[in-house]
């Protein structure tokens, strides 16, 4: 027999579909990195950052700068639209980053009046001329960028940005409530403790304490003992639809709410979602250019397993033959002389014949685990 330390906070995910042998050893493998049973503290070398005391830091972490202005409808601005930019920045999402731009807009060389402004969504500007754009001749932008006092590693001082425009002669067009579609997958993490455990007779569960700063984790023999309870998530990756047309597509960003509060602002209608809960969800497209807003309607999801979402008891797989029971524990193992069978009907079963092989390889304990049933199988309700 194989047993492994599985760290309490590792997480084996449990899809609502079955997953083949194979699959659930490369994906019991993935789950834990590196781990090892021996191997002693690792610190990373910090990279454009430093060690103060021992303790890693990141050097640019306080670091305000501007490092880009990016665009992103540059060939497709309506006659009466913005060039939307994106604006990757340090720090807070104020004032203070316009003013580290000074931008030039040329129409057929001669500058146009316009300003700078910030939105609603962070990271995201637009330039928005005074007047009309002219769809007829060519138009140019230039931004010199000033980070003053910025150290070179985390970013650059001063940069100039430039690129071509091209207006398109429509106009905007109205907005299109914009429809929600999303992918769910349930993922069931069982939860290991010498609570939440259940092992054959006289087979003793320890307690590890965590080093170099990691969390606790319990030594087991997952073929002689399994979780009784596991914690459930929704995951939905939603999708929504463009909320406008040719040129007016790129004028607009997106607002997800769920259950009536904002989740997530995006250019792109796409979002994940994850929750302990049913949920629904709505989308709602803003204009860019102005207040205008629209919103789609509502979707549900996780209706179909709301049963298998937050903590739940969860029943033992049909691998295991022998009579299970729980143990009160004194803080670092069970005492074996207090104990209670989960099966009443069955309390004295002798016990199985006993071995270790410890590995540290984590893996080939995943594995196990996962022939005991634990990974790529839909969890049953434990009945109590």
């Amino acid at each position: 027999m194989a047993c492994d330390r599985i760290p309490l906070s590792l997480a084996f995910p449990i899809l609502a579909t079955a997953v083949v042998a194979d699959e659930a050893e490369a994906a019991a493998a993935d789950a834990a990195p590196g781990f090892s049973a021996t191997a002693g503290c690792y610190d990373p070398a910090p990279t454009g950052g430093g060690e103060a005391g021992g303790a890693y830091y990141d050097y640019c972490g306080s670091v305000q700068a501007l490092e880009d202005l990016i665009p992103q409808n540059a060939d497709q601005i309506p006659i009466d639209g913005v060039l939307v930019l994106q604006a990757p920045f340090r720090g807070p999402w104020d004032q203070t980053v316009v003013d580290r731009a000074t931008v030039t807009v040329t129409e057929d060389a001669v500058p146009m009046p316009g300003t700078l402004e910030l939105t609603a969504l962070p990271g995201t500007m637009i330039w928005r001329p005074t007047g009309p754009w002219n769809p007829d001749v060519l138009h140019h932008f230039t931004a010199d960028i000033a980070n003053p006092g910025v150290p070179a590693q985390c970013a650059a001082e001063m940069l100039t940005v430039e690129f071509d425009i091209t207006v398109q002669p429509q106009s905007l067009g109205e907005l299109i409530p914009p429809t929600l579609t999303g992918e769910e997958q349930l993922i069931i993490n069982p939860i290991i403790s010498l609570e939440t455990l259940a092992c054959c007779p006289d087979v003793e569960p320890v307690l590890i304490s965590g080093q170099c700063g990691s969390g606790d984790s319990v030594d087991f023999d997952p073929t002689q003992c399994t979780p009784l309870s596991a914690d459930g998530t929704l995951l939905v990756s939603l999708v929504g639809s463009n909320a406008g047309l040719g040129p007016t597509a790129a004028q607009v960003f997106y607002e997800l709410m769920v259950d009536g509060a904002s989740y997530g602002l995006a250019l792109v209608p796409e979002f994940n979602v994850g929750l302990q809960k049913p949920f629904c969800a709505t989308l709602t497209a803003r204009s860019l250019v102005s207040d205008a807003s629209v919103t789609g309607p509502m979707a549900c999801f996780g209706s179909d397993v709301a049963d298998d979402l937050g903590v739940h008891d969860i029943e033992p797989p049909d691998s295991f033959t022998c009579s299970l029971r729980q143990c009160e524990s004194n803080g670092q193992m069970w005492d074996l002389e207090n104990c209670t069978p989960l099966d009443p009907n069955h309390p004295n079963e002798p016990a199985p014949e006993k071995g270790c092989s410890c590995a540290a390889d984590p893996s080939s304990g995943l594995a196990a685990l996962a022939l005991a049933g634990l990974v790529g199988l839909t969890l049953r309700r434990r009945r109590r």
